[in-house]
């Protein structure tokens, strides 16, 4: 934009507008059907399993058309994986075979728990050690949720957060959502919801408060229920609140 004053001089200046994304929430349930569900290499496989949603496998992409275009989501689907071998999950901004994210389980290592992995088209980008475990044959299906937003992945399995960090070689298109399997991999998928994400506010200057007995010291966040960390007052045995997955209480 160019401003000309009285004088004849003038001044041009860049004005930089962004754009917010539309507000989207999107559900999709495939044990009503799969129409628009495309798959994008003829090995792959998918057919409808009744009344238990859709069952994808072998080596494919498999895109919701009907999903939204969106760069900052937040996706979460329920599965029952047919069987324990890794490499398949949900696939983020796709625009073509060439370009989109896809998040899943990677590897299992000897004590039975799941690795998982974070991959562009190209390849892995980041992997995630002992994330918790992933096996087929389980009473309910696993419930997986996965926020991108910019180049910063979240990933809950079954609401509980596994992992949380900035990667690098993400591609920052907007895209539609699907699922990816490999050659020995498929998995019965009974729907998905997409929402569009938002960066979470930063609070800053947080202050912390501290609760105890005659056993042990919670610290908390101000911002409760968030708890920092659990001290036992007999030896001083320290547990961070991020790692602690239950306590009992008297």
């Amino acid at each position: 934009m160019t401003f000309v004053f009285e004088d004849g001089q003038q001044k041009t200046c860049s004005i930089q507008i962004k754009k917010e994304e539309e507000q989207v929430s999107y559900n999709r349930d495939f044990t009503k059907g799969t129409e628009g569900l495309k798959k994008f290499l003829e090995t792959a496989e998918c057919w409808k399993q009744g009344k238990i949603g859709v069952t994808v496998q072998k080596d494919g992409v498999f895109i919701d058309q009907n999903s939204k275009e969106l760069k900052n989501q937040e996706v979460e689907f329920t599965y029952d994986p047919l069987n324990n071998s890794c490499n398949y999950g949900m696939v983020l901004r796709y625009t073509s075979p060439t370009d989109y994210i896809y998040v899943g389980p990677s590897a299992q290592n000897n004590q039975h728990y799941t690795k998982w992995g974070i991959y562009n088209q190209n390849g892995r980008l980041a992997e995630i050690e002992d994330s918790g475990f992933v096996l087929s044959g389980r009473d309910v299906p696993y419930k997986v949720k996965v926020r991108v937003v910019e180049n910063v992945v979240t990933i809950f399995l079954d609401n509980e957060e596994i992992y949380n960090g900035e990667i690098g070689g993400l591609t920052t298109n907007a895209g539609k959502v699907g699922f990816r399997t490999t050659e020995s991999t498929g998995m019965t998928i009974q729907g998905f919801t997409q929402e569009t994400a938002s960066a979470p506010e930063v609070v800053e200057n947080t202050s912390e408060a501290e609760i105890a007995s005659e056993q042990m010291t919670v610290t908390l966040d101000a911002n409760f229920p968030r708890v920092v960390e659990y001290t036992l007052k007999e030896g001083g045995r320290l547990s961070r609140g991020k790692n602690l997955h239950y306590i009992r209480w008297n």
